[in-house]
């Protein structure tokens, strides 16, 4: 099973949970990743791995990186417009904190320097005195004077300060004012870390068709020189937020057949298309490179040409898939390259409706609607650990026969309780219809 592992430490407001099993298969194949990604937002992606867990082990590892290594390369000036981007949320960060910093510390230094200052001056000058006044009643009285100046001051300073003296004071208030510039300077870097570079629509796209295209390259490279057949699919959804311009978009990026669930309202919103081998777009493309689309046991699955050759030999699963996109499989690059890494990218203008996304697996889907995912996961707001888990436990329970694997991610912006009423007031809505429906049917005295 995958662990559950919320990041909240790396993704300030974000709050997301995943869960995984592998059902009825002999192995867990799936991966799931969740990270803050540099300039870009934050990034989730779900892997489904079949014939094997390379593939799948390492786009948990390395998709995100090479995601962001194309968005480098490919948007002009990237470095320099994130750098000033950080450098005016660090400016505005340290301005509002400046605003709202209170003054009474620094006050309360100001008074305790007055006083200190005032009581190492009469030290110095009891010192001097003492030196000199040996048989002198009237220095001597000035002594005293003096002194008992002193301890006034002393009785000033703990007045302010909780019982201590002038200089053990002031130490504290110095302590507390550094404390408090520190903390400003570390959430002013924390605002800069968080800072992020809004790109156009075009920009995503080209970061993440180039950022799959490079992944897909880097693994093949290892998998021939490991011998590794396996491949996986990879759904993935980044969050960008930019607060400046007022702009909330989601970019969802698959390839393969898992799955990218909005929920929008009440209802199920799908984010992403699957790629299987019978859809027409996807057969087209396989057909017009030399490939071949069979059916094995009902399911439509690409092959090559070598697989066509073999007259369909059900013991090479490798060469029969039921996606028509995927990273790594080898077999169904070359020399055919039957299967594609270049990803369905979508941008998204999240509405004020929207109110949270999930990513599944084909083991969820083939046993889940859309809605039913949603729906799921909506009883459990507040805890997307849960929800995720609630979603594996009920595909299983619809005797999924695959791995099982839901990862869902809550908009920090959402009202918890907005979202239990919107699901409460459809509840009741469809109570009434349901209700309604069974009144108009005709009584029949047979039944």
């Amino acid at each position: 099973m995958e662990p559950v592992s919320p990041r909240k430490n790396e993704m300030e407001g974000i709050s997301w949970g995943a869960d995984g099993f592998k059902g009825l298969k002999d192995h867990y194949e799936d991966r799931f990743d969740a990270r803050f990604l540099g300039g870009l937002g934050h990034f989730f992606a779900m892997f489904d791995g079949h014939g094997g867990h390379h593939a799948a082990d390492y786009l948990k590892e390395s998709l995100a990186d090479h995601v962001l290594g194309a968005a480098v390369a490919r948007t002009p000036d990237y470095r320099t417009r994130l750098d000033a981007r950080r450098h005016d949320a660090k400016r505005r960060r340290l301005e509002k904190d400046g605003a709202a910093a209170p003054t009474h510390g620094a006050d309360a230094l100001d008074v305790l320097g007055r006083i200190e200052d005032a009581a190492l001056e009469v030290d110095a000058r009891v010192k001097a005195l003492k030196s000199v006044s040996y048989g002198s009643p009237e220095l001597a009285a000035i002594v005293d004077d003096l002194a008992t100046r002193r301890q006034w001051l002393d009785k000033a300073s703990k007045k302010r300060r909780g019982g201590k003296d002038a200089a053990a004071a002031r130490s504290d208030v110095e302590r507390a004012a550094a404390d408090r510039e520190r903390a400003r300077a570390d959430a002013a870097d924390a605002a800069a870390a968080r800072a992020t570079l809004p790109l156009t629509d075009d920009a995503w796209r080209r970061a993440f068709c180039g950022g799959y295209e490079a992944a897909d390259a880097a693994f093949l490279a290892e998998a021939d020189r490991r011998n590794w057949d396996d491949g996986s699919t990879a759904c993935a959804c980044l969050l960008s937020v930019d607060d400046e311009a007022g702009s909330r978009k989601l970019v969802v990026a698959n390839a393969g057949d898992s799955r990218c669930v909005l929920a929008r309202g009440r209802h199920a919103f799908r984010a992403s298309t699957d790629h299987k081998p019978d859809a027409p777009a996807e057969k087209r493309r396989i057909e017009k490179v030399g490939g071949y689309v069979v059916e094995l046991n009902g399911v439509a699955r690409a092959t090559s040409p070598a697989g066509v050759g073999f007259g369909i030999d059900r013991t090479k699963k490798s060469l029969y898939l039921s996606v028509a996109r995927a990273i790594g499989d080898r077999q169904l690059k070359s020399p055919t390259p039957v299967l594609t890494p270049t990803p369905d990218v979508r941008v998204l203008n999240l509405q004020d409706d929207d109110l949270f996304v999930v990513l599944v697996c084909d083991g969820v889907t083939d046993v889940l609607s859309d809605q039913q995912i949603v729906d799921v996961a909506a009883k459990h707001y507040g805890d997307p650990a849960e929800a995720a888990k609630k979603i594996v436990k009920e595909a299983f329970a619809k005797q999924a026969a695959d791995n099982i694997t839901a990862l869902v991610l809550e908009f920090p912006w959402v009202d918890a309780a907005k979202v239990g009423r919107v699901w409460a007031e459809s509840e009741k809505q469809l109570k009434v219809a349901l209700q309604e429906k069974k009144d108009d049917e005709p009584f029949d005295m047979f039944a």
